[in-house]
C-alpha cells in the first residue's frame, strides 16, 4: 500500500505549511494530490503544545475519503512533534479489516522514517481476535450503562452515517474510543463502514467536518455533552457514561435488541440481519425495513399484519430498483405476506402495490405468491374488495397485472378460489371484484349464477360497470347482448336514454363476441353506433343511414332522424329510400311538421315533401301524408304552368293554387315570393301569401332591397306593380323599398341607372315611377308625418289619386 509521512514541527530546512507541517517521506506512487488531500483533511495536529507540554501516550487516528481514495492516518507524539503516518487503503486490499479496525493493526510503520523515500507498506497484517464480533460486543457492553444506552447510540450513529448530524466521542484514551468506533462499525453495512469518516481527536471540534470526531478531555476540556447544540452534533461521553438527548428510532431499538440478545454463535446472523435492515432502509423507511427483516428471521408460522405490510413495502421498494437484493429475498418476503394472520382491508393496497412492482421486475414466483395472498384476503374480508376498488379508482394503485399459472393444479385451485369468492360477493361489488381479479387468472371457472348476476347487473346498472376486462366478461356479454337488443327494439326509454348518452358505445367493438346471429349482430351494431352517428357530419350521417336504416326497427327513426326542426330532409330521404316505406309514426311526424308552418324555416318542408314525391313506389301507411305527396305533385306542375304564363292576368294556374291547394302552397314561401316578384298577376299572387303574410312580406322586402340597390329592373317593375294594387299593405311595402334607394344620397348612381333602365317598363309602370319621383319632393314632409303618427300610405295614396 502507498504510504506518506508528515511531521508537524519544523525540521531543518524542509518546506512546511502554515501549521508547520512538512512531508517527511512518501512511497513512489504518492503524488501532490495525495499530499494535499492529507493536509486539507488533517484534523489532529496539536500546534498549541510544544515539548514537554504536549500530551503523551495519546496517538491520533483518522479516516478520510477524497476522490474515491481512502486515507487512513495515525499520529505518534514524540518529544520533537507528532509524526503522522498515512496509508492509502483500498477496500479490495483490506481483507477482513474495515477502516475503524485498522487502528489495531500491529504493522503500522509509525514514527520517523529516517529517509524521505520509503517502500510500499505490506499491509495491515493478521486480523486480531480482539476485532471478532463477539469480542467487540463484549467490550462494548461490558459496563452496565452501555446496553440501555445502545438504542440511543445507534440512533446517533444513523444520523451521522446519513450526515444529518455528526457524532462526537468524548474520551481520554484513544485506544478505548477507537475500539468503540470499531464495535459500532460492525453494525453498519460494508459500504457505510468504508464511507464513515472519523477523526480522533479533533482539536477544533466546532469547525471540523468529520462524520465522527473525538473530543479529548485534555486537549479540549471545554467541550462536553452539554455543548451538543453548539457542536451541531450528538455527543457520547465515554468518561461520564452519558450521551446527549435523542429520540430513539424504532429501527435502532430493534437493531440493538438483535445485537444484544443473540447468543455468541448466532451473533454473525444477528449482525447480518442488522446490515440487511440497513440496506433495505435505502428503499423504504428504516422502521419498515427492520420489521420485515425481523419477520424473516423469526421464521414463524404466521406473521402479523404489520409485518406483512412491511414485507410488501420492502418488496415494492426493492422491485422498483431490481438487482440481487430482490432476487435473493423476493420469494421469502412474499411468503411472509401469504402467512399473515387475520389480515384486514388495510393490507390490500400494500399487497397490490407490491404485486405490481414485483410483476414488473419479472419475479414471477413472488408475484404468484402475492396474487394468492391477495385473493385469499378478499375471500375472507369483504371490505377488502371495496378498499381495493377505491384505491384503483383514486389512482392510489394501478390495476392488477396479468399473472400466469404454469402449474395446472395451482391454476385450478386459484380459479376455484375466485369462483367461491365471487359467489359470496354482494351485487354491488360483484363485477368490481371480477374486474379486479380478472388479470390474476385467464379464465376462472365461474359458477353459472355468478355470470347471471354479473350480466343482470350490467344490463340494469351499466353506468356502474367498471371499464376494461373482468373475469367472466365474455360469458356475461353473451347473456347481456340479446336482452339489451330486445330493450332497444322495444323502445325501452331507459335503455334508449343510456344508448344516446353513450353508456353502451363501448360494446360496439365487441358485437362479434356476443354470440348473436348475423342479423341480430347487425341490428345491435346499428343501435350501438347511434352516439357516433349523431356526432358525425352531414355526409357521414347520410352514409351511415344507408348502412343501418334497413336493419333497424321502424321506430328507430326517432333517434336516428330526430323530430321537429331536428329532422334533416336529406337524411329522411335516405332513410325512406333504404326502407322503401314510410311507417305510420314517421308519417305522423312528417305531417305534423308540414302543417306546423310557424315552426318552419321559410318553407323547409317543401324540399322534404317534394323529395318524398320523387321516390317511386314508396309505401306510405298514412292517408294524410299520401294526400300531401299527391297534392305536391300537382302543385309543382301548377307552379310551372304559372311561370310559363307569367304575363297572364288573371293567371289560371295561380288561381287554381290559391283556391284548391293552399295547405301545400303554404310550404312554398320561395315560390310565392317568386310569383309576387315575377308574375304579372300580382293580385292572385299576393292572395296566396295571405295565410303567412308577415313572413312572405319579410322575404319579399329583403329581396327587393337587395336587387334595387344593384339597379335590377325586375325588382323595380315588381315594386311598381305592387303600388298599383288596392291593398295598402303591399303598396306601403313597395314604396318603402323604393324610398330606401331614393332617400339615400349615396345611391345617386343607382337611381340614375334605374331611371335609364325604366325605358323598358310597360307604360303603366313608367307612369307609376314618374308619379313616385314627383312625390319625392314631399319626402321630408312624409317622414315628418310618420313621426307624428299620420298614415303616410293614406296620405300618399290620396295625393297620387288626386293627380
Amino acid at each position: 500500500m502507498e504510504i506518506l509521512v508528515h511531521h508537524d514541527s519544523r525540521h531543518g530546512d524542509e518546506p512546511v505549511d502554515a501549521e508547520n507541517v512538512r512531508l517527511a517521506a512518501r512511497s513512489e506512487g504518492i503524488g501532490a494530490a495525495d499530499d494535499a488531500a492529507v493536509r486539507d483533511t488533517r484534523d489532529h495536529p496539536v500546534p498549541g503544545f510544544t515539548g514537554t507540554d504536549r500530551p503523551t501516550g495519546q496517538p491520533s487516528f483518522s479516516h478520510r475519503v477524497r476522490d474515491g481514495r481512502h486515507y487512513l492516518s495515525r499520529g505518534t507524539p514524540t518529544s520533537d512533534g507528532e509524526w503522522i503516518t498515512t496509508v492509502v487503503l483500498e477496500p479490495t486490499e483490506a481483507g477482513p479489516w474495515d477502516p475503524a479496525q485498522a487502528f489495531f493493526s500491529s504493522h503500522w510503520p509509525l514514527g520517523d522514517p529516517d529517509q524521505s523515500d520509503v517502500a510500499l507498506w505490506d499491509g495491515l497484517g493478521e486480523h486480531p481476535g480482539a476485532m471478532n464480533p463477539d469480542r467487540l460486543r463484549f467490550f462494548l457492553l461490558a459496563e452496565p450503562w452501555a446496553e440501555p444506552a445502545l438504542p440511543a447510540v445507534l440512533t446517533m450513529l444513523d444520523d451521522a452515517v446519513a450526515r444529518r448530524r455528526r457524532l462526537a466521542l468524548r474520551y481520554s484514551d484513544l485506544r478505548r474510543s477507537a475500539r468503540v468506533v470499531a464495535a459500532l462499525c460492525q453494525l453498519l453495512t460494508e459500504d457505510e463502514a468504508w464511507g464513515l469518516e472519523f477523526s480522533l481527536p479533533s482539536v477544533e471540534p466546532d469547525r471540523r467536518t468529520s462524520t465522527v470526531f473525538g473530543i479529548h478531555t485534555e486537549l479540549t476540556p471545554e467541550w462536553d455533552s452539554s455543548h451538543s447544540d453548539d457542536l451541531d452534533a450528538h455527543v457520547l461521553d465515554l468518561e461520564t457514561r452519558t450521551h446527549s438527548s435523542v429520540v430513539v428510532t424504532e429501527a435502532a431499538r430493534r437493531h440493538a435488541q438483535w445485537f444484544t440478545s443473540a447468543p455468541d454463535e448466532d451473533l454473525p446472523a444477528a449482525l447480518d440481519a442488522v446490515r440487511l435492515s440497513r440496506t433495505w432502509a435505502r428503499r423504504v423507511d428504516s422502521a419498515t425495513a427492520a420489521r420485515a427483516v425481523e419477520a424473516l428471521t423469526e421464521d414463524a408460522e404466521t406473521t402479523t399484519v404489520q409485518q406483512a405490510s412491511a414485507a410488501c413495502r420492502v418488496l415494492a421498494g426493492l422491485a422498483r430498483v431490481g438487482g440481487d437484493e430482490l432476487d435473493g429475498h423476493a420469494d421469502a418476503l412474499a411468503a411472509l405476506v401469504l402467512r399473515a394472520h387475520d389480515p384486514g382491508p388495510g393490507l390490500v393496497v400494500p399487497v397490490v402495490d407490491a404485486l405490481i412492482a414485483v410483476h414488473g421486475a419479472e419475479a414471477a414466483g413472488a408475484a404468484r405468491t402475492l396474487a394468492r395472498a391477495l385473493l385469499e384476503l378478499t375471500a375472507v374480508e369483504a371490505a377488502a374488495i371495496t378498499t381495493w376498488e377505491a384505491a384503483v379508482a383514486e389512482g392510489e394503485v394501478e390495476a392488477a397485472p396479468e399473472i400466469e399459472w404454469p402449474d395446472d393444479a395451482e391454476s385450478e385451485q386459484i380459479g376455484g378460489l375466485i369462483a367461491e369468492t365471487a359467489a359470496r360477493c354482494s351485487d354491488s361489488v360483484l363485477v368490481d371484484y371480477l374486474r379486479l381479479v380478472g388479470p390474476l387468472h385467464p379464465a376462472p371457472p365461474l359458477f353459472e349464477q355468478v355470470i347471471d348476476r354479473a350480466a343482470d347487473r350490467w344490463l340494469h346498472h351499466p353506468d356502474q360497470m367498471p371499464p376494461g376486462p373482468w373475469a367472466g366478461r365474455t360469458a356475461a356479454l353473451r347473456l347481456l347482448a340479446p336482452q339489451l337488443l330486445q330493450r332497444f327494439d322495444d323502445d325501452d326509454l331507459d335503455a334508449l336514454h343510456e344508448l344516446r348518452g353513450g353508456v353502451w358505445t363501448g360494446l360496439a367493438s365487441e358485437v362479434d363476441d356476443t354470440g348473436l346471429g348475423e342479423q341480430a349482430r347487425e341490428r345491435l351494431a346499428a343501435w350501438l353506433g347511434l352516439p357516433t352517428h349523431l356526432a358525425a357530419g352531414d355526409e357521414e350521417r347520410r352514409d351511415n343511414l344507408q348502412r343501418v336504416a334497413e336493419v333497424l326497427p321502424e321506430r328507430a327513426w326517432v333517434l336516428f332522424l330526430g323530430t321537429g326542426d331536428d329532422m334533416n330532409p336529406e337524411e329522411l330521404i335516405v332513410w325512406v329510400r333504404c326502407r322503401r316505406r314510410i311507417e305510420h309514426s314517421l308519417a305522423e311526424e312528417i305531417v305534423h311538421r308540414l302543417g306546423n308552418t310557424e315552426a318552419e324555416d321559410h318553407g323547409r318542408g317543401r324540399p322534404m315533401i317534394s323529395a318524398l314525391a320523387e321516390l317511386a313506389q314508396i309505401d306510405v301507411e298514412h292517408d294524410e301524408l299520401r294526400s300531401w305527396i299527391d297534392n305536391d305533385h300537382r302543385v309543382r306542375k301548377l307552379w310551372q304552368r304559372a311561370h310559363d304564363e307569367h304575363d297572364a292576368v288573371p293567371n289560371p294556374a295561380l288561381v287554381t293554387l290559391a283556391d284548391h291547394h293552399r295547405e301545400v302552397v303554404h310550404l312554398d314561401h320561395g315560390e310565392i315570393v317568386d310569383a309576387i316578384h315575377g308574375l304579372d298577376d300580382a293580385v292572385t299572387a299576393t292572395r296566396i301569401a295571405e295565410p303567412d303574410l308577415d313572413r312572405i312580406s319579410d322575404l319579399l322586402r329583403d329581396r327587393l332591397d337587395e336587387e334595387l340597390r344593384h339597379a335590377q329592373l325586375p325588382a323595380l317593375a315588381a315594386a311598381l306593380r305592387l303600388m298599383e294594387l288596392p291593398d295598402d299593405h303591399w303598396w306601403a311595402l313597395a314604396k318603402d323599398a323604393l324610398d330606401e334607394v331614393w332617400d339615400d344620397r349615396a345611391l345617386e348612381a343607382v337611381r340614375t341607372e334605374l331611371a335609364t333602365k325604366a325605358m323598358h317598363l310597360v307604360p303603366e309602370q313608367r307612369r307609376q315611377l314618374a308619379l313616385y319621383q314627383q312625390d319625392q319632393a314631399d319626402g321630408r314632409l312624409g317622414r315628418g308625418l310618420r313621426r307624428t303618427g299620420v298614415s303616410l300610405a293614406e296620405l300618399a295614396r290620396a295625393v297620387f289619386r288626386r293627380r
